[in-house]
């Protein structure tokens, strides 16, 4: 069929998350998305996150390897989710199904149940779920007669890190420098819609690496880099970022449009539509990032990148995040001129980027986020230990972030004043203001934080905003009527 269509060189990379991979009523869609862009002479490269549910089974099948518990029952769960999605588009994919099965089994040989399973092998096991999304999409996607390649990710991403330690093998980064030769490789097929999978790549000795939990935005975004693609499209469950989640707060507007700076912070404050890692590639090679609803694309969306429309100063989302680590630390020795050195030295020894910071000579106090920063129980403990050596208090994982997002917040103390009132009599463990002036973030117990994030939302962003920065409220938008589609 590759004569069909129009050989041009413009690539876009489109990257579909765990819902939308496993709702079979999706993928008509998709497909026409996709031969849309091959009608209009581009090369669309697909990056697919396994099918919802399953990296959470996968991880608890480890966990229960681990723990010297079957996980027999964790297979099965995974086998049928896919054998039903196979039976529910009409694709014959049992084979498929095996061979992955095959492999989570091959990767715990020789390994002892009962025991903690090295980094290189819970990364393997953890691939399995976008090996098979993207194995079963791409044979789905030929079977419709759309010209498919699948390509693994590994060929295709290169970790940066030489180190041998868990987060090299569970959180790593990659080089994502524009690649013509890759590129003109893959455009030497002609019309092709390129399927890969996100959250992984290789590292220098071949193993697998992954890029952390969420980590298919990050794939996307960097695979928009190395083939210097014209857009990157991230397609999920809403049609783009919120003033809040939509979810929890019906009545959370559209953000319409973000400049980079912006979106990467609201990303890592909260706004988990994107993984906030994923905004460094596109900003530097200046490539737009729109985020579309997969179940009805003609919705309004959030589109990032440069803009005139983007330029508003004040509040624009109230943003929570909950199971925070949060440092709280005091020099043993009073007036050590080392403490907060080798306090930071602790932090980069383990890989770890803490989130916020306040410290002075003697007292330090800080967060990490376990979904940007993962780490083992062992791991946790080691970071412990090594304050231990010089500093006293603890590091607690309970706790809870209230972050209001924008531009130039301290000039708008008037306006965020309301803050203030809603905050009477809640406990506040450390408030910071970032040096961009981005954020100014609270941390709070985690108990009360869904209940101070909707009485703040509706202080500050409930009327009298812009339309042309604050779109329709997400109660709005799930009112419109969802276009019916001939399948293909």
């Amino acid at each position: 069929m590759n004569e069909h269509y129009p050989r041009r060189t413009g690539w876009i990379v489109l990257k579909f998350g765990g819902t939308s991979v496993a709702n079979v009523r999706n993928w008509p869609e998709i497909a026409r998305t996709v031969e849309a862009h091959l009608r209009a002479g581009q090369h669309p490269l697909l990056v697919l996150s396994a099918l919802a549910g399953t990296t959470n089974r996968l991880h608890a099948l480890i966990e229960s390897w681990e723990a010297g518990q079957p996980t027999q029952p964790h297979i099965d769960h995974i086998e049928s989710l896919h054998q039903t999605w196979c039976q529910e588009i009409g694709l014959l994919g049992n084979h498929l199904i095996g061979q992955g099965l095959d492999a989570i089994k091959a990767n715990l040989v020789g390994s002892k149940p009962g025991m903690p399973l090295p980094a290189p092998t819970k990364a393997k096991i953890m691939s399995t779920g976008e090996w098979l999304s993207t194995q079963m999409a791409a044979a789905w996607l030929q079977q419709t007669g759309l010209p498919t390649a699948w390509v693994d990710a590994r060929e295709l991403l290169h970790t940066k890190s030489q180190a041998q330690h868990s987060q090299a093998y569970l959180s790593a980064e990659c080089d994502f420098s524009p690649n013509p030769s890759l590129r003109s490789r893959y455009e030497a097929l002609g019309p092709t819609v390129l399927v890969t999978q996100g959250f992984l790549a290789a590292n220098a000795q071949g193993e697998t690496a992954l890029l952390g939990r969420g980590g298919s935005d990050t794939s996307a975004s960097y695979l928009a880099s190395i083939f210097s693609a014209d857009r990157l499209e991230i397609w999920t469950d809403v049609p783009g970022i919120f003033t809040s989640n939509p979810q929890a707060f019906p009545d959370a507007r559209l953000l319409l449009n973000l400049d980079y700076d912006e979106a990467e912070r609201l990303a890592a404050m909260g706004a988990r539509v994107l993984h906030p890692r994923c905004i460094g590639p596109v900003r530097e090679h200046q490539i737009p990032l729109h985020i579309r609803c997969t179940q009805d694309p003609e919705l309004p969306t959030t589109v990032i990148g440069h803009s005139a429309e983007a330029a508003f100063e004040g509040v624009k989302a109230v943003l929570s995040r909950s199971q925070l680590g949060y440092g709280e630390m005091r020099a043993q020795r009073p007036g050590d001129p080392q403490f907060v050195t080798r306090s930071l030295a602790g932090l980069e020894a383990h890989d770890i980027a803490w989130d916020h910071m306040a410290f002075s000579q003697e007292h330090l106090r800080f967060t990490i986020d376990p979904t940007l920063n993962p780490l083992e129980p062992e791991e946790r403990e080691a970071l412990e230990r090594h304050f231990q050596h010089f500093a006293e208090g603890q590091i607690r994982w309970n706790k809870a972030s209230l972050s209001l997002v924008g531009k130039s917040l301290r000039n708008r103390l008037p306006e965020i004043s309301p803050l203030m009132e809603v905050m009477q009599g809640q406990k506040v463990y450390m408030v910071s203001n970032t040096p961009e002036d981005m954020d100014l973030t609270l941390v709070l117990d985690s108990q009360e934080i869904k209940d101070v994030t909707a009485r703040v939302h509706d202080s500050l962003l409930a009327q009298n905003l812009p339309d042309h920065v604050f779109g329709p409220a997400w109660s709005d938008l799930k009112s419109l009527p969802v276009p019916v589609r001939v399948a293909v």
